[in-house]
């Protein structure tokens, strides 16, 4: 189980990149989903305006190290009006490789689709948002013949696996790893 002062770390760490990346607004403000698509359980819009703002940020931030392959994609944002569950948990967002019929409507590289109906019905806030993105474009890459691909999470695993059996394979032990190496709060 996550102690609430790790939950507290972890939130300062979003909001502290946010105001580096200066993107103007309070990242603790609600991301402002566009009224029509909360309402409406078909509609899919593009978001051309803030997400694209914090992806460029998020390109300049990490581009370099983490993003390289990105700098000439092209990536639509969008809004879907319902997002749907998998393995029983919500979908805030989905990276997609545009094929088929998809590739055919999408002159794009990937399309980012963010789930309008849990992000409002969570109140998820600007940072928020950006750490959501980030995550969306952690599932970027490129595979051995140098062609744009989607990849898996870094560590597929459970609370419980780890709290019982610990960090058995290779990709829990650098998610443990990346935890411990979290900066703990002064007088807490």
């Amino acid at each position: 189980m996550i102690k609430e002062s790790t939950l507290f770390n972890s939130n300062r760490l979003g909001i502290e990149l946010y105001f580096k990346l200066e993107l103007g607004s309070d990242p603790e403000e609600i991301f402002e989903i566009p009224e029509e698509l909360v309402e409406d359980i078909e509609q899919i819009q593009h978001d051309g305006g803030k997400i694209a703002k914090f992806y460029k940020a998020l390109l300049y931030e990490f581009g370099e190290n983490e993003f390289s392959h990105l700098t000439n994609a092209k990536i639509h944002f969008l809004w879907k009006a319902k997002g749907g569950k998998s393995g029983g948990k919500l979908i805030l967002g989905k990276c997609k490789r545009p094929t088929g019929e998809l590739k055919f409507y999408a002159d794009a590289d990937y399309c980012i689709v963010f789930s309008a109906d849990h992000c409002f019905a969570h109140n998820l806030k600007n940072w928020q948002i950006l750490a959501l993105l980030y995550h969306e474009m952690k599932h970027t890459g490129l595979d051995k013949n140098g062609n744009f691909t989607t990849k898996g999470h870094d560590f597929e695993g459970f609370e419980n696996e780890l709290k019982y059996f610990g960090a058995w394979k290779s990709d829990a032990e650098r998610i443990v790893r990346a935890a411990q190496e979290l900066p703990l709060l002064e007088g807490v």
